[in-house]
């Protein structure tokens, strides 16, 4: 099976498992053996995966927004050159809690794209400009996302963020979607 990910998003997806493989349950001992610690252990240990996530999406999206600052500068000219309109493409989409956020893409498409209502994308999109295709094949659209990450609207490794009007249709099929709205949405997924 042919993976959809790039290198780099491959090792950022594994550094995000890693990461929150790191911090086990933590057990507690007490001196009074009628009081049981294990909710307040267990919360300990939730707060500090969440630090954990949190500093190394911090790290992680910091750096790499440093260190391919040349890959972005050339990508952002090649959308200028590529067809009238922004460089980036802001989007609102549902995030941890249900909260709406603007995530970040280069513009891969013409700013009208989606004229007629939602559209999903596909590979082979005709609505996509030439350098749109190279760039949504090694997904270099994506890498504004680690403004996302640093920012705190996105993780990483998550579910993908949705906009809403497909959260609702997908939750008429699958009420049980909505859990995936308690975690904060990724740049990539296991389910990717």
């Amino acid at each position: 099976m042919k993976s959809t990910h790039s290198p780099l998003l491959a090792a950022i997806c594994a550094a995000g498992f890693l990461a929150s493989c790191a911090a086990a349950p933590q057990t507690r001992q007490s001196a009074n053996p009628n009081i049981d610690y294990s909710g307040f252990a267990l919360l300990v240990s939730e707060v500090d995966d969440y630090r954990v996530k949190r500093l190394i999406d911090l790290s992680v999206s910091a750096i790499t927004l440093i260190v391919l600052s040349p890959v972005y500068a050339y990508v952002a000219i090649r959308v200028r050159l590529s067809s009238p309109g922004p460089i980036l493409f802001r989007q609102e989409r549902i995030g941890l809690n249900g909260k709406p956020f603007d995530i970040l893409k280069f513009r891969s498409m013409p700013v009208d794209a989606e004229k007629e209502g939602p559209q999903l994308s596909h590979d082979g999109d005709s609505r996509c400009t030439p350098w749109g295709a190279v760039m949504r094949k090694w997904r270099l659209d994506e890498l504004p996302q680690f403004w996302n990450v640093l920012i705190g609207d996105m993780s990483i490794v998550g579910p993908r963020p949705e906009r809403q009007y497909y959260i609702d249709l997908i939750t008429e099929r699958a009420p049980h979607y909505r859990h995936l709205l308690k975690v904060r949405p990724g740049i990539t997924s296991w389910g990717q």
